[in-house]
């Protein structure tokens, strides 16, 4: 049946193309069937481009059939055009969306040709703002929310954000205050190194990243930059230098979970009664995840479980939190504003075609050696 769809229309449904995996053996291209009668509050979505997350491949990595649906659709990253709205959705036909859905094990992954979507009940979707390509967008909302969430949290936990509606706009909030980011290098920290610097307006924003790294890394706005692979010991020395002259850190952002940082923490951040805040952000304790042994993913790492204890019993000296992503209500227009200002940059290592080269997408951010993100054109 021929239909104004690219993809046959079979009952009442699209079918269409998109990667799937019901273990973690099988994962390829294969059809699926998408209704095209959607609710009031929905929206069918024809993707244009997706990209590549480690939760997308931790998820896989773990994956057996008899666990959530049985076929699974990959992915939660999504760029594209609104073909069908429902009459509450927000969103009209032609209105280009992004945005980031989180289903893990289920057949409600974003790597297929159209997805059906409420905006309401997932974790971001937007329209995109102007001056950004659907490659760009499909880019951002995982890694830009994660970096905006912890950085918010980071603010939380130091008192600046206590007595604020969780709607407020954050712009401006880190003015005077010393921040350092732990893997700038990775998409997450490229992002939060720009929303602590260019919105927020911290003082100082001291990062780490691989030599590769510098030259983006500098222009996102770092003020110091420690190239993390000359050692731990090189880098606790030139971070207890820093500090030495300039204070402590009011809040650290970790976002590679290398946990030495922690044994360091009387030194490098302030204490919990001036409010210093150190925030890591959930996942495996290994960078390499397609590599890496199932128990780095699973089981929580030795400093974490001892960190979690010190808190329960309110033995530790500062405030530590464990960021997982969630919706928040003011990311969307963060995006729009510092797109209309011309200062955010959204990092794209590599571009995939999404039926092909899938396999290359997922290696790459697999091998820890991605500059930005990869994405995949659909």
């Amino acid at each position: 049946m021929t239909s104004e769809f690219d993809c046959p229309v079979v009952n009442g449904k699209l079918i269409s193309k998109a990667l799937t995996y019901t273990s973690f053996w099988n994962l390829g291209i294969s059809n699926i069937a998408i209704p095209l009668n959607i609710k009031d509050d929905e929206i069918l979505v024809r993707v244009k481009a997706v990209s590549i997350n480690p939760i997308d491949i931790l998820v896989q990595r773990l994956s057996i059939f008899f666990i959530g649906s049985y076929r699974k659709v990959y992915g939660g990253d999504f760029a594209g055009i609104v073909i069908k709205s429902g009459l509450k959705s927000g969103y009209v036909n032609g209105d280009s969306v992004y945005g980031y859905r989180l289903a893990p094990l289920s057949f409600n992954g974003t790597y297929s040709q159209y997805i059906i979507i409420n905006p309401k009940k997932t974790i971001f979707c937007d329209k995109i703002p102007n001056g950004i390509i659907y490659e760009q967008a499909a880019s951002l909302s995982c890694v830009g929310a994660t970096g905006y969430g912890i950085l918010k949290q980071g603010l939380t936990l130091n008192g600046t954000n206590k007595n604020i509606s969780k709607d407020k706009d954050l712009k401006g909030l880190l003015k005077g205050k010393k921040i350092f980011i732990s893997g700038a290098g990775t998409s997450v920290g490229s992002y939060a190194l720009q929303f602590a610097k260019k919105y927020m307006n911290a003082d100082k924003v001291v990062v780490t990243c691989a030599a590769r790294s510098y030259n983006e890394i500098e222009n996102l706005g770092a003020d110091l930059i420690i190239d993390y692979t000359q050692g731990n010991f090189q880098t606790i020395n030139e971070l207890l230098e820093y500090v030495k002259i300039n204070g402590k850190f009011d809040i650290i952002i970790d976002c590679v979970r290398n946990e030495i940082f922690l044994d360091y923490l009387d030194l490098i951040l302030k204490d919990k009664t001036a409010n210093g805040a150190y925030c890591q952000i959930y996942g495996s304790k290994s960078m390499k995840i397609l590599t890496c042994s199932l128990f780095s993913i699973i089981l929580p790492s030795f400093h974490s479980i001892k960190f979690k204890i010190f808190q329960m019993f309110g033995l530790l000296k500062h405030n530590f939190y464990i960021y997982k992503l969630h919706y928040d209500s003011t990311f969307g227009s963060v995006i729009k504003s510092m797109c209309k200002d011309d200062t955010l940059e959204t990092p794209i290592d590599s571009i995939y075609r999404g039926w092909t080269d899938y396999d290359k997408a997922i290696q790459r951010v697999g091998s820890a050696k991605a500059s930005g993100k990869a994405v995949c054109i659909l």
